[in-house]
């Protein structure tokens, strides 16, 4: 099996309590996630895993297969690579790339997806361990010392002198099971990176606030979200 979609969705959120299952414009947020993945043709499973029933049941209704969660793993400490590693030791078909979605992140493109998964693919698997999704960030970065901001670059900035700099986002994270979870290395060592064709739209939920910044997005950019059967 070449690419499977695994989507982390539990329960227990503090912030903003059941945020996987939150309405965002007539659609829970687990639904953008899933969605994504099924309209990526590079994608050939998806699976959601929860401790939640609710989930599961609403992940099966979408046409994703569900994975019910041990409340061990189900708790705020334990990462999302610890999940995966468990998850990949009962599979009968092991994939050769897992995507891993978090539901945060509602407003991805699935060409993103599709681009990145193809090309790494096609890649030698010594090539990458890992491909984050990034976007270009053109701060003023520096340090606090003696209650002074010390900037990275001396000012004023020639910016054509600077390295172009990125974020890892957390949009998506494209592995190879053997190169990291499976190592004790959650993200191996080579790294890839996919440039976000969209990143004013790159909406990370954690909090009310980021929710409603979702919502006024997609409801302001129908056109861009038009996939969506809900935009």
């Amino acid at each position: 099996m070449g690419v499977t979609a695994f989507i982390p969705a539990k329960m227990t959120s503090r912030r903003l309590p059941k945020k996987n299952m939150c309405d965002l414009c007539g659609q829970p947020l687990l639904y953008y996630s899933v969605k994504l993945a099924q309209l990526c043709g590079a994608v050939d499973r998806v699976v959601v895993c929860s401790e939640s029933e609710e989930v599961c049941r609403y992940a099966e209704n979408l046409g994703a297969a569900s994975i019910p969660r041990p409340e061990e793993l189900s708790q705020d400490h334990v990462p999302n690579t610890s999940v995966l590693k468990w998850w990949y030791d009962l599979e009968v078909e092991k994939p050769k790339i897992v995507a891993l979605l978090q539901p945060t992140h509602p407003l991805r493109h699935p060409d993103d997806l599709d681009c990145a998964a193809r090309k790494m693919l096609q890649e030698s698997p010594a090539v990458t361990d890992t491909c984050f999704a990034v976007v270009r960030e053109d701060i003023l970065l520096g340090v606090i010392r003696d209650d002074r901001f010390v900037p990275e670059f001396p000012l004023p900035r020639d910016k054509s002198r600077e390295p172009a700099r990125y974020r890892n986002t957390g949009s998506f994270y494209l592995l190879r099971p053997e190169r990291t979870f499976l190592t004790g290395k959650p993200y191996g060592s080579r790294f890839g990176a996919h440039i976000l064709q969209r990143p004013e739209f790159e909406v990370d939920i954690d909090e009310a606030s980021d929710l409603e910044m979702a919502r006024c997005l997609l409801q302001a950019h129908k056109k861009h979200f038009s996939y969506f059967d809900c935009a």
